[in-house]
């Protein structure tokens, strides 16, 4: 950074160089001189060479003098995240299952005509997820980080995993987020006469586990990226089914021996 580059006295003057030693997260030796206080640095050691050669010496600035305490730290706490990316091709469907949407209902006609009945529902469904992320990155407990980006969702048609890019919504990285579906559905249907119906409405809940990386920026404002697993579950499908009773006539008879 326009330094001057360290003398050969001072790259060989190991006394004048611990006022300050250490090694960094990244394995380089840093060292400096008790005055002027110039910091230098070392490339980190290699099987071939373990040596740390003082010709390679690299002044990295001055200042270290007036400091009380130094030390290294690893700046691995996550502050913000500014570009997000799910990774749904690598990502998998853990479960697919049915869930009702109310209990049955069954349409009696018991009349000599037929007759026409509705069956309407009307529900919302509050599904939740949470993202998961290495260990050896930490975020604040008092933090609350945030981000944009689509929303997964499993395709009817494919059964595969796809990531809805044109709806976007705001996600929380430390908390549990939930999302709540709307459904409805009305279906008329005419009964024979003596005949029941049975009408039930049914979604699709699917469970998914997605790969994601992210570009985040540390406290001090360093970035690196990150990856973990987004685990959450879709609500999809909605379908009316119906099952034909027994004829009230089939069960009358039934009752009465004669069938």
């Amino acid at each position: 950074t326009g330094l001057p580059q360290p003398s050969k006295w001072e790259k060989d003057n190991w006394y004048q160089l611990t006022h300050f030693i250490a090694f960094s997260p990244e394995g380089e030796l840093w060292c400096a001189t008790e005055l002027p206080g110039t910091f230098f640095k070392w490339p980190a050691a290699t099987s071939p060479d373990p040596q740390y050669p003082h010709n390679e010496a690299v002044r990295t600035g001055e200042g270290a003098s007036s400091c009380i305490c130094l030390a290294f730290t690893t700046d691995r706490t996550i502050a913000s995240i500014e570009h997000f990316e799910f990774l749904p091709d690598l990502g998998k469907i853990v479960s697919l299952e049915p869930q009702a949407l109310a209990t049955q209902k069954t349409f009696t006609n018991s009349s000599g005509q037929p007759h026409k009945y509705s069956f309407s529902v009307s529900k919302e469904i509050t599904t939740t997820s949470t993202f998961s992320h290495d260990q050896s990155y930490t975020v604040s407990t008092k933090s609350e980080i945030t981000f944009s980006a689509g929303i997964p969702s499993i395709l009817e048609t494919e059964w595969k995993i796809s990531i809805n890019r044109s709806t976007t919504r705001t996600w929380n990285f430390t908390e549990t987020n939930t999302i709540t579906t709307s459904f409805s559905a009305t279906t008329d249907v005419t009964l024979a006469p003596n005949t029941s119906l049975c009408m039930q409405a049914f979604v699709t809940k699917g469970v998914m586990e997605i790969p994601y990386r992210a570009r985040v920026r540390s406290y001090f404002g360093y970035e690196f990226t990150i990856e973990g697993v987004y685990k959450g579950a879709t609500v999809f499908n909605l379908t009316v089914k119906q099952t034909d009773c027994k004829s009230l006539a089939s069960t009358s008879a039934s009752r009465a021996g004669l069938l």
